[in-house]
């Protein structure tokens, strides 16, 4: 799920690169593509010049077009390698030294995508991209300032930038700072409903405040946009137990496992379900098939005297295992 939700925040930077659009994958995002500015010289050999920089603006649409479609389709080192090739045909275009430091980020080649990123914010200090990525490698390497930094950075240039709200609102999350961070996810939501990274995070928060009908209601949306991810699922399900709407929650267990059958956490939050449906005999059968998928499942001793003794699993051990 980490890594889904990292490929869904490379996507929304994608998305958000400016000019001619195009249609994309079947969560109908639209990535775009971007001239390159070329200045050229004038006198004599003007023609040829011209001639020779649109052969260059040419390739390097080209390549950049297709590192946007490897991107999009989380083909990272492919992505590199256009990227790459259009530096080499162009070294001075701040863009794409941002695109291709999201590559490295997917490649979890962090250091290398930071110096991409400060090479595309020498290039080019009032263009938003270096500073939007470089707040996202802050964010995943755990330097949060640095990235609500960033983030504030963008947000001067470009005040509608939805992915440096949703970055800032995460960093502000994980700090503790919830009232800023549903602020921000909030303003993200309203700039672009269509990236299903925000509501996850807004889940998140209304999880931790045990606002739990909110929850449920985001991550309604979350699979909505993506109705096979199992993990969420099994996340809705926990809600709607602690809801008490336990044939929802028992549902959403059987989607999640029907898409993961190997997956030990969602037989114990099933067994949790079972248990509040006071079906003792499938919840320990449940608990049994988690201990032989994953003996050192944190919680399954709780869960398993809870349903032995017909009593109600008060663990909270759940949320350990949460892609939160």
């Amino acid at each position: 799920m980490l890594r889904g939700m990292m490929h869904s925040r490379i996507l929304a930077i994608v998305t958000e690169s400016a000019p001619e659009t195009m249609h994309l994958n079947s969560l109908q995002k639209r990535i775009t593509k971007f001239g390159i500015t070329v200045t050229i010289s004038l006198g004599a050999m003007c023609a040829a010049m011209a001639a020779n920089d649109e052969n260059t603006k040419s390739n390097v649409s080209s390549l950049t077009a297709q590192g946007y479609s490897c991107l999009q389709s989380a083909q990272f080192a492919r992505a590199l390698d256009l990227f790459t090739k259009a530096i080499e045909t162009d070294p001075g275009s701040a863009r794409v030294y941002s695109l291709r430091a999201m590559s490295l980020l997917g490649l979890h080649r962090y250091s290398d995508a930071a110096k991409d990123c400060d090479k595309a914010i020498s290039l080019d200090p009032k263009l938003p991209d270096g500073y939007l990525v470089r707040a996202q490698f802050y964010e995943w390497t755990q330097k949060y300032d640095e990235a609500i930094d960033d983030c504030n950075t963008v947000l001067r240039l470009k005040p509608d930038s939805a992915q440096a709200f949703g970055i800032r609102a995460g960093a502000y999350g994980v700090t503790n700072r919830l009232e800023k961070a549903l602020s921000d996810i909030n303003e993200a939501i309203s700039l672009d409903p269509s990236i299903e990274s925000c509501y996850e995070q807004r889940a998140q928060i209304y999880l931790h405040t045990k606002d739990y009908d909110k929850a449920i209601v985001d991550c309604d949306k979350v699979l909505a946009l993506k109705p096979h991810d199992s993990q969420f699922h099994a996340v809705r399900a926990e809600l709607f137990l602690c809801t008490k709407q336990y044939e929802k929650a028992l549902d959403d267990c059987n989607q999640a496992l029907a898409m993961d059958p190997k997956f030990a956490q969602f037989y114990l939050i099933r067994a949790e379900v079972y248990i509040a449906m006071q079906q003792r005999a499938k919840a320990l059968e449940d608990c049994d098939k988690a201990y032989s998928l994953e003996p050192k499942l944190p919680g399954i001793a709780q869960v398993r005297a809870a349903a032995a003794t017909n009593g109600n699993s008060t663990a909270d051990w759940w949320r350990s295992i949460l892609p939160f």
